[in-house]
């Protein structure tokens, strides 16, 4: 899983974990970090 974090997060400064999200609730995309 650390690999495809790596594969997703090229060229971006992340903590341990970051994507992008969806918010139905408010229609707008989000970043989401753990």
């Amino acid at each position: 899983m650390a690999e495809e974090t790596r594969g997703l997060s090229v060229g971006q400064n992340v903590p341990d974990f970051e994507m992008d999200t969806f918010e139905p609730g408010t229609g707008k995309f989000g970043t989401f970090r753990l």
